[in-house]
């Protein structure tokens, strides 16, 4: 598949100061994005649930603070729809638009790790291919009934359907994920 040889061609360079910079936009993190009915940001929590309580203020947008300590402590941070939250993640977009020639949706994972946190949701599957990119840091995978290890700038592809998983957290790391329906 071209667009996987072309993510791999592509060096985002990302650090925990620039995703933690972008957070700080308040307006830019709602509780829910209105066209997709998803949310901005969620916490992976101990038992590999999606976990939103207390990551949003009254008005709907994201508690900074909130979700900078939950980080502190190790929790595995999912960011939605971030292809447009910094220029290197802007060019990976229109790589891709350019190659299947339509917008897609990304996501990022970011974790610090932290004894006994669960890194990823429990095996899972989605019905739409994935296209994983490790930006730093690595991630131990699980798809299908294969397991990888993922060092930074390389890409793994996953065909829809089939069941994957993230399985611990060594230290920081960044994923971006890319959902290709």
């Amino acid at each position: 598949m071209k667009v996987i040889e072309r993510l791999r061609d592509i060096k985002i360079k990302l650090v925990e100061k620039d995703i933690l910079e972008c957070l700080q936009i308040r307006k830019r993190w709602p509780h829910k994005y209105h066209f997709y009915n998803e949310p901005s940001a969620e916490l992976i929590d101990d038992y590999g649930m999606n976990m939103q309580h207390g990551l949003y203020d009254l008005d709907n947008y994201l508690n900074y603070p909130r979700l900078l300590s939950m980080y502190e402590k190790g929790f595995t941070v999912l960011l939605a729809n971030i292809l447009d939250i910094h220029s290197e993640l802007r060019k990976v977009e229109s790589i891709l638009r350019d190659e299947i020639g339509h917008g897609c949706w990304g996501n990022l994972y970011f974790s610090k790790g932290g004894t006994g946190r669960k890194p990823s949701f429990d095996l899972h599957k989605h019905p739409y291919d994935v296209a994983v990119k490790q930006i730093y840091g690595t991630s131990p995978w699980i798809v299908g009934d294969k397991k990888f290890k993922l060092k930074p700038n390389d890409v793994l592809y996953i065909p829809k359907e089939t069941d994957h998983q993230v399985t611990s957290i060594d230290g920081k790391k960044l994923s971006l994920t890319i959902n290709l329906t």
